[in-house]
């Protein structure tokens, strides 16, 4: 899948790379962080969802955020 010709392809590190050459450093920053916040909101917080369906896990969301006491 991530090997071609013997060598690594990384799809995402091509396409940050991509996004670097064409609009510079910044917005690749903020493309990265985009990246970083859809991966932890899909699957992590999927993942905690599920979980919580179960009658066997109490899995908190946001605990950082409730400790600095932004959300109740």
């Amino acid at each position: 899948m991530f090997i071609k010709n013997g060598k690594w392809e990384w799809p995402i590190a091509k396409k940050i790379a991509d996004v670097y050459r064409k609009h510079g450093l910044l917005k690749c920053i903020l493309y990265i962080i985009l990246i970083i916040l859809g991966v932890k909101i899909v699957i992590i917080n999927g993942i905690i969802f599920l979980l919580n369906l179960t009658p066997w896990f109490d899995i908190q969301f946001a605990p950082i955020l409730r400790s600095v006491g932004l959300i109740g």
